[in-house]
């Protein structure tokens, strides 16, 4: 007799046995979709594709070894570069390998043409000539002959460098570390015997099989690999990184090996990661050839400014000579080189024009108040002006004038000073609160443009003094005279002669603008 429990036991039964039918059916048909069931599909492919290959002594994978065949592999790649691995790291940071590409690259015309730019070369020409014009000629020159140069040969330069790098990478796998778990035991270059070699667990190494895959892959056996030798045995005074013959053989066996996947299929296996990919670890390439321009460029500027700051320095000596002659230039009181140098020793730009000023107030004080101003006296007061003689004495008052704001500048300087009271306050603030740096800087480019501005108003103040004199000058050399009737007579009651008299005025005056002019332009 049925009971309920046999009749719900044959019910489920019913229910289930069909479903279970069809998953089988679906199962046998088209396989289980279950990421293990993948996984395992894919190990054993994987395994049948290192069985059948050319490579298959590498890889035990019953047993996840890697065997002596293996080992024997990495063995004759290290003997191979061993040299190169210990020479590398240095030509890689040489100037030395850099230039030797880009030497074997470049026409001989465009090399010397870039020698041209050196310091020596730039110092000769300089003699006699303009600084500025000398400037202008040699930017032009740089630019035509960077324009000049081999688009074609900028690529192979680069080209070269980057297998370089390919190649630095690739010998600075770390062969001995992974040796030693074969067994290999020698150290240094004894490469006479052969060693023994073992069987080893491959999933420890697993990290430096895709090392040396990804490094391998970044070499491209295509290329010209002799011509990368030579530029390498160039920088190194001759001497070979590896044989051309030895590293030739290192990338038939690199190539063939890639090609067949054999490593990827044993980390892909004995790492139980049956979708680990190979991604060539392409080393960062480098600019080289512009890096090389910019050097040239760089020299060449340095030169030009040392030979500006050269040619700047003689003449403001020439000029303070003409202008001075035996008399000491003095600093101002505040706005002076010691105070600016406690500025700059903070990394802030300190005063600008502190010698233009202390030549400002050597000027007014003992060549315009002691030597101009008796001469604009006495021509205000014993000639006998055609014209009116008020322009030309009133052209001097605004000069006397300068004195008293140049003192007044500098004594806003002090601790108690408008200026000084807070240019040090700031600076002293910005010792415990770095972002008060902006508030010292805005303080000193404030300070610098009044002292600019009164330099370049003393300037063209003296400038419009100085028309004078030379139009006085001039009317003393001519005739019949058009500003000064009684020259002769001056000439007398001054005891001196007139001549060289306006002659030095003038030319002080005009070489005391030129001075300034130097300071402001600069």
């Amino acid at each position: 007799m049925e009971t309920l429990n046999d009749t719900m036991k044959k019910d489920r039964l019913l229910k289930v046995a069909p479903f279970s039918f069809l998953s089988g059916l679906f199962n046998f048909l088209f396989g289980n979709s279950s990421p293990e069931a993948i996984r395992k599909r894919a190990m054993r492919a994987i395994v049948k594709r290192i069985r059948s290959s050319q490579y298959s002594l590498f890889y035990r994978s019953e047993t996840k070894e890697l065997t002596p065949a293996c080992g024997k592999f990495f063995y004759n790649i290290y003997k191979a570069v061993y040299l190169a691995q210990t020479s590398m790291p240095d030509l890689l940071r040489s100037a030395a390998l850099r230039t030797a590409i880009i030497e074997e690259f470049l026409d001989q015309e465009i090399l010397e043409g870039f020698n041209g730019f050196s310091a020596e070369k730039i110092a000769e020409r300089a003699k006699g000539a303009s600084s500025q014009a000398l400037t202008e000629e040699l930017r032009r020159e740089f630019d035509a002959l960077s324009g000049a140069t081999d688009k074609a040969a900028g690529v192979q330069i680069e080209t070269s460098y980057n297998m370089i790098l390919a190649l630095g990478q690739f010998v600075s796998f770390d062969f001995y570390t992974l040796l030693k778990r074969f067994g290999f035991r020698e150290r240094g270059n004894n490469f006479r015997v052969t060693p023994q070699f073992e069987f080893i667990n491959a999933e420890p190494v697993i990290g430096l099989l895709q090392d040396f895959v990804e490094y391998g892959a970044a070499i491209d056996p295509a290329q010209d690999w002799k011509r990368v030798l030579k530029l390498l045995k160039a920088a190194r005074n001759g001497s070979d990184v590896m044989s051309v013959e030895q590293w030739y053989k290192v990338l038939y066996q690199l190539r063939e090996v890639l090609r067949n996947d054999i490593l990827i299929l044993i980390i892909q296996h004995a790492g139980g990661e049956h979708d680990w990919t190979m991604a060539p670890q392409i080393p960062a390439g480098a600019a080289i050839f512009s890096g090389w321009l910019d050097v040239k460029r760089k020299t060449m500027e340095g030169a030009i400014t040392k030979l500006v700051t050269s040619q700047w320095t003689h003449k403001i000596g020439d000029l303070k000579q003409a202008v001075f002659g035996n008399v000491v230039v003095n600093p101002l009181k505040y706005y002076n080189e010691n105070t600016s140098a406690l500025f700059t020793a903070k990394g802030f730009g300190g005063f600008t024009y502190t010698k233009g000023l202390a030549y400002l107030s050597t000027f007014l004080r003992e060549v315009f108040m002691k030597e101009v101003q008796e001469f604009c006296d006495f021509l205000t007061i014993q000639a006998r002006w055609i014209p009116s003689p008020l322009p030309f004495s009133e052209a001097s008052h605004p000069i006397q004038a300068f004195i008293k704001e140049l003192d007044n500048f500098d004594e806003s300087l002090n601790n108690d000073g408008t200026n000084g009271s807070r240019l040090f306050k700031a600076l002293v603030g910005f010792g415990w609160d770095r972002s008060r740096g902006k508030g010292v800087k805005e303080l000193l480019l404030t300070i610098n443009n009044e002292a600019m501005t009164l330099l370049t108003r003393t300037a063209n103040a003296v400038a419009t003094l100085a028309n004078y004199v030379e139009a006085a000058k001039s009317d003393y050399f001519q005739e019949p005279h058009a500003l000064i009737a009684n020259w002769r007579e001056l000439g007398a009651a001054s005891h001196r002669n007139m001549a060289d008299w306006l002659k030095g005025i003038s030319d002080k005056l005009e070489k005391f603008i030129e001075l300034s002019r130097l300071f402001i332009e600069r």
